[in-house]
This record gives C-alpha cells, structure tokens and sequence, in this order.
C-alpha cells in the first residue's frame, strides 16, 4: 500500500469514527440525515444524496432529507412501491446496496423520476437494516454516469450500517418515550388504583385513583402503614395473604377487605398484588385495587333470591319446568309453562310422582338416551341431549332439552333440576329433506358420469374409424387425390379430431366424477417422461413457427406417479401454450421442489386477464369478451385446464399460474415425490 493510499484510508477511518460519535449523540433522524449527507459528500463525493423510510408493509417509500436537489418537492414526493419502478425497490427487496451506473438506461428508473430529476445520472442505494427487517435507504447520486468501486461500494455498505443503528435507536427512544407517557396516562386516568408496598407494607406510592378512592392525598398515604387501615376482621386473612405473596413471588394473588376511608367508612376493596422485589426498576410489591362496595352492597341485597331465580333467568327457551327430587327419587314438578303443554298436549300434575312416570313422555327408540341424561344430571353435571317426546295425540315431536341440576352439598345430592327445551321437529325435518336430496344428487350425478361415459365410448369407435379413412385418403392410398378433394377431407379430419378431443375429455371428466379413473402407478423417470412428450407433441411443434425449451435439471429422484396421467396433464399445458402463443417461444423446465418435482411450462403468448385467474380451472369455462382473448377464436371446449387440476388432484399434485396479458404466462405443476408405499 503506498503512502497517499494509507493516508486515504486513515482519513476515511476518521470521517467513519466521527460519523459514528455524531450519530450516536443525534437526538433525531433529520440530524442523523445531516451527519450522513456530510459523511457522504467527504467519503464518496456525492453529488446529492436522499433518506427514505418504508412503511410497516414494505410497499410505500417516504422522504424524510435530501441534499444536491430540490429539497422541498422531493420531501413531498412518496413512492408506491407496487406501482413504480425505483432502484430502491429491489435493494429492499434483496437487502443488498445497488449501483445504477447509468440512470437514462437503467429499467430499474421509472420515466416519471426521470423526468423530475434530469440531473441524476448514477445512483447508489444501500439499504438500511434493523436485524432482518428493512426500514428504508440511503441514496446518494451523480451527475454524471458513475460505477461503485470496490472500496467506495463498502464504504456505502458502512454508511447504511451506521444510519440503520442510529435510525433504530432514535425509533426506540421514541416508543420508549411513547410508551412511557401511555403508561403514566393510564395510572394517572384508571379509575382503580396502583400502589407499592415494601416488605412491613409501608406505603411507598399511591396512584392518583388510589388518593381519590380514600379521600387522602399523597403525601397522607405514602410512608403509612396500609394493614393500619384493613378492617380488623379481614386483617389476618390479609397479612397471610401479604405473606404468601413474599414467599412465592411468581405467583399474583387476589382478595376481598374492607378499607377504611378518610370519612371513617368503611370500604370494599377487590385487589391484586404480585412480588416485584426482585425487580430493580421496582423492587417493591405492586398491588392493584378497584373499589367494589357498591357491588358487594348489590350481591348482599340479591343473595337470597339469587339461589332461587338465577338459574330459570338464565333460560328463556319454548318451554321451561322446575323438579324437586326426594330422596327415593320420587320427583314433585314444582312449576311448568304453558308453553310445554302447547309442545306436548299434556298439563303436568304437580305430583308426587314415582321415578319412573316420565318414561312414558319418551319416544321407545330414544328411551336409552333419555336414562343416559337422568344418570347425568342426577350426578349434578348439566345436559343438553336431543330426542323425541310423545305427544297425546301420539305424534312424535323433537326436543332439544338442557337440564341443569342444583346439588346440595350437606345431603350429597340433587335436589332440584331445572329443564327447558326447544321443539327442534321443523330442523330435524329440513335436515333429513336435505340428506335425501343429497343423496338423490349424488345418484343423479353418478348416472349422468356413467351415461356420459357409455355414450362417449360409443361415439369414439365410428369417429375412430372415420379418422382412419380419413389419413388413409389423405396418404393417397386409394389413388392421388386432387386439391380440391384434398381440402374437403382435410376439414373432415380437423374437425373429427377436435370432436374426439372433446370426447376423450368428457369421458376423462365422467371418470374422474365417478371416481373410476384407474390409476398405474410406478417408479418414473423424469426426463425420460419429458423425452416422450417432447417425441409425442413434435407434429405439434413442427406446425408452428416457435422456439421449444426443454430444461431438465440433472440427477431429479425418480417419481412414483402415473405417468400416463403425468403425460396428459403436460399435453394439456404444452397445447394451450401453443394454441395461444403466435410468436416466440415456450419453455419446458424440471426441478426439484419442495419435497417433489416441479414442471413449469413458460410460454410468451397473449397472457390471462388477473380476473380469469381463478377462473380458468372451471369446466367449460373459457376467457370471453376480452382485448385480446375470444374464445371461438382459438377454439376449445373448456375442459382441458379442469382435467388437468382433476388429474393432479388424484396424482397428489398441484398446480399454479402466473400470467400477465401481452407478456404470457407460466403454469407450474407440482408432484410430490412418493416411495412405492405411498
């Protein structure tokens, strides 16, 4: 290294070393962007230079500093990232610097930043990364076309390096302001209370709610001892609680006591607390507490009646009745709606009843279902069980009842059950309607595969026959034959071919409805596939003007597929390819993926609309009413790309397709690549 290359380097050690002291005192990201232009203008003499950040997506760019252009319109200006073409994109999309040494010839620059920025001929852009996440770029730019060296392509690596620190921090700093202010915000506004206690419970602080909530200030509560204000009934509960909570500190506990209040009261208070001693930012025991008397004045007032009416308030339902249960199990029905005698045409009489009276409001098939949910319920567990009842007129009704027992602790039983149900008879119905018509569709569609398969096996043979005439005329085997018998016979032919091409398709669509495609599967060789496709479509492409690919990538593991059925689905792609593509070229690629292989087949024909998308895999559907697409134009019957999607289907495979109108399109099969044992 000589003596002024040495020097170089020491000057850029220092201008990096300074950089970075700036950047780490920079309180914002318009100061880092100040330190950076410098640095870049010293290090790489640009000639102009910008920062920009990425929203949470990745697709929107915004300017936030410049220098070397028209600042205040470039700051305005915001990129779409799905819309227009910038170097920027692909260096966050690879996440490595890019050098545009020529912007006037570059596709990377769109022809809108080309016009708003004549000046800019090259443009170096280094991403700037938080771990593996992108958070915008740094540019800077020439006016002239300039190439990256070596050294100055890492020292833009460097500087994106030392702006993506300082960008991260100043970020973080900011949330931790923000979220700093949040928190204070909710323990100064929270309506409960926060407080920290040391280990003797001296109150070390108390929230503003927490002050308001006992009628005394702060500098009243802090530095007392909270157990001094505990009602004295509550207060060995609490010091056993406050105890237990010094043992085992990861564990919150919760409690009920009264607190006295500055006016004398006594207060209900619901708190939780949890052990942060070991905490250095708090080392103290947080306890958080709502003011709860007002409930607890509410629940004392309503406990009596609670026990007798909470359960049938709970269940508004068709009908609703209420069982007392004796010890013999002899049963008193206490009260009932007039809604269940509407269900069922009986009034209940009030009883005492023997255990077994209810059987008879039981449907004989559902009476195993019915015992199940007595035992259930008798052993204090709720129900909900669907069956039928018997009506007085003897109809047979559904009923969706949920019994829910009451379970006496002192006796060790149920005592009472309360029950209501809905008459569910209409659902039941519909839904048997609507198995029966299930099955009478998919009886229907069987026969309709089968008839379609008998009647398009029927038509292949004469068809057969007629074709073979056909190419023996054409082959001038009976006697040459003259152009103007000639062309006849060859529309004869063209159109016996497409009527034996839509057959074989409704007799592959019938089989695979009906579930009768037979299947060979065997160990298969790829390439040796490709090469039989490749040898069995040559008529095909010899009757057109384009360029065929075949890329096979070498050593591919062998496939335990049908590759009859392989071979039917490559076809398929290879002749819409062809029929849609009138110039270029289409390309046949193999590779190993993902667990199996995939077969791509690339054409640059006219390309599918993105709303046909998910369209073009329907039977008989094809692309209409469109700039570039008619379908009797190209002809069809719309069930090739479904038979496809069908055979993958039943192989184990997928399939995929990309395409953009004018530029063509590329469907990728997938086909996983299974042992002989499945």
């Amino acid at each position: 290294m000589n003596i002024t290359a040495f020097k170089q380097q020491e000057e850029e050690q220092e201008l990096l070393y300074q950089l970075a002291h700036d950047l780490a005192r920079a309180a914002d990201i318009n100061t880092i962007a100040e330190h950076l232009f410098t640095r870049a203008k010293s290090l790489l003499r640009a000639d102009s230079g910008w920062l920009q950040l990425v929203n949470a997506e990745g697709t929107v760019l915004t300017s936030v500093a410049a220098y070397g252009i028209d600042v205040a319109a470039f700051l305005q200006d915001t990129i779409d990232l799905r819309h227009e073409s910038v170097p920027t994109a692909l260096a966050l999309q690879t996440k490595q610097p890019v050098v545009v040494m020529d912007v006037a010839q570059s596709p990377l620059v769109s022809e809108r930043l080309r016009k708003e920025y004549p000046l800019l001929q090259s443009v170096w852009v280094v991403p700037l990364m938080n771990g593996e996440r992108v958070m915008g770029a740094l540019t800077v730019s020439y006016a002239r076309p300039r190439e990256a060296s070596l050294a100055e392509f890492r020292l833009l690596q460097l500087l994106g390096d030392q702006a993506a620190l300082a960008i991260g921090r100043v970020r973080l700093t900011e949330e931790m302001q923000r979220s700093e202010k949040r928190f204070r915000a909710l323990i100064e506004q929270s309506t409960d209370a926060m407080a920290l206690l040391a280990t003797d419970g001296t109150l070390l602080y108390v929230s503003p709610s927490g002050s308001r909530m006992f009628g005394r200030s702060w500098g009243e509560n802090v530095g007392r001892n909270a157990f001094e204000l505990i009602h004295p009934a509550d207060l060995p509960s609490i010091t056993d609680r406050f105890s237990q909570i010094l043992q085992e500190p990861a564990i919150p506990l919760t409690a009920e006591f009264r607190y006295q209040h500055q006016d004398g009261s006594w207060r209900w208070i619901e708190a939780m607390g949890q052990n942060l001693l070991a905490e250095s930012s708090v080392e103290a025991v947080v306890v958080n507490y709502r003011d709860i008397t007002e409930r607890k004045r509410a629940e004392e007032a309503l406990h009596d009646s609670e026990q007798r009416y909470r359960t049938i308030s709970e269940m508004i339902s068709d009908y609703a009745y209420a069982v007392r249960i004796e010890p013999d199990w002899t049963y008193t029905i206490e009260w009932f709606t007039e809604t269940f005698t509407r269900v069922t045409g009986f009034t209940l009489e009030k009883g005492p009843h023997s255990p077994d009276t209810w059987k008879i409001f039981i449907h004989p098939e559902d009476m195993a279902i019915a015992c199940q949910r007595l035992q259930k319920l008798m052993s204090g567990q709720a129900d909900v069980s669907e069956f039928r009842l018997l009506t007085k007129s003897g109809e047979a009704r559904w009923i969706r009842e949920y019994g829910r027992p009451v379970w006496d602790e002192a006796q060790g039983r149920v005592t009472h059950l309360y029950v209501v149900g809905h008459d569910i008879t209409d659902r039941k119905r519909a839904e048997e309607e609507l198995q029966q018509a299930k099955e009478t569709a998919e009886a229907a569609n069987r026969a309709k595969s089968e008839f379609l398969a008998t009647m398009s096996h029927e038509l292949r043979t004469p068809l057969s026959i007629i074709l073979g005439y056909t190419d023996l005329l054409l082959e001038d085997t009976f006697g040459q034959l003259r152009e103007e018998q000639a062309d006849p016979l060859r529309r004869i032919d063209r159109s016996a071919r497409e009527l034996l091409d839509l057959i074989t398709a409704v007799l592959d669509l019938s089989r695979l409805e009906a579930g009768r495609l037979p299947l060979g599967l065997r160990e298969t060789q790829v390439a040796g596939l490709l090469q039989e496709t490749q040898a069995e479509t040559q008529g095909l492409q010899e009757q057109v003007q384009l360029r065929f690919v075949w890329d096979v990538e070498p050593a591919l593991p062998m496939l335990y597929t049908d590759p009859g059925k392989l071979k039917v689905v490559l076809k398929n792609l290879i002749g819409n390819a062809v029929k849609f593509t009138k110039e270029g070229s289409i390309t046949v690629k193999a590779f190993l993926n993902d667990g199996g292989i995939t077969i791509s087949v690339t054409d640059t024909g006219i390309g599918i609309p993105q709303e046909a998308l998910g369209l073009i895999f329907e039977p008989f559907r094809q692309i209409e009413n469109s700039a570039t697409h008619h379908s009797h134009h190209y002809g069809g019957t719309g069930l090739g790309l479904h038979i496809v999607k069908r055979l993958l289907e039943v192989l184990g495979g997928t399939i995929m397709v990309e395409s953009e109108v004018g530029q063509g399109s590329t469907f990728r099969v997938w086909v996983p690549q299974m042992t002989g044992g499945g």
